[in-house]
């Protein structure tokens, strides 16, 4: 499994029947034959690690973006139908005070996050915000390796994510930009890309 994603398969992707590699994966441990106990308990096992790597594959940058907002993730563990709830982790806005969020919690922003195609969302901004948080987390190692050794570990530090050819010049001005953002203003954009992100997958205002 971890093979075909790195090769850039789907976890989400559905078949000619409609079917998902998720569902299948739920349906063919639900059907299996009676068999010998053990030999049926290591299938059922098996089939429960793909469909758990699967899930967790399809929730990879949605969790990554929980880690750093609140310092853990959904396990993804009670199902994979369980509801959209039980995959979003997210904070609890009530605690923060910084004058950052508070603006970029205003309705008209998340108007904004809210009418972006779905394209636009998932593949660029998610995708860009990634990046940044990759960046920032590379610079926090390396910012530690300076601290506690004497060679120049500073000369790898990225202050901004690199130009892309592949991208508009509009896109990489503003991958750019995120570099100039605060940790509270890039917390305040990454929570509002979430929760958006939970409110495409079918989690309801009352559950966030």
């Amino acid at each position: 499994v971890e093979l075909l994603l790195v090769y850039g398969a789907s976890p989400t992707l559905p078949d000619g029947r409609g079917a998902t590699p998720i569902s299948i994966a739920e349906r063919m441990q639900q059907q299996q034959p009676q068999q010998q106990q053990q030999q049926q308990q290591q299938l059922q096992n098996s089939l429960a690690a793909i469909r758990q790597s699967l899930v967790e594959a399809q929730y990879e940058l949605t969790d990554r973006f929980s880690l750093y907002l609140c310092g853990r993730q959904p396990t993804h563990q009670l199902g994979v139908f369980a509801g959209a709830a039980l995959h979003f982790l997210l904070p609890d806005r009530g605690d923060d005070r910084s004058p950052e969020k508070a603006a970029s919690a205003t309705k008209e922003g998340r108007v904004r996050l809210a009418t972006l195609p779905d394209r636009v969302f998932q593949v660029e901004l998610c995708r860009d915000l990634y990046d940044e948080l990759d960046r920032r987390d590379n610079n926090r190692i390396v910012q530690l390796r300076c601290r506690q050794a004497t060679s120049a570990f500073g000369v790898l530090e990225l202050f901004f994510l690199p130009l892309s050819p592949h991208y508009s010049s509009t896109r990489n001005q503003g991958r750019q930009k995120l570099g100039r953002l605060s940790g509270r203003e890039f917390g305040a954009i990454l929570s509002d890309s979430l929760e958006e992100a939970a409110r495409r997958c079918g989690l309801q205002p009352s559950e966030m």
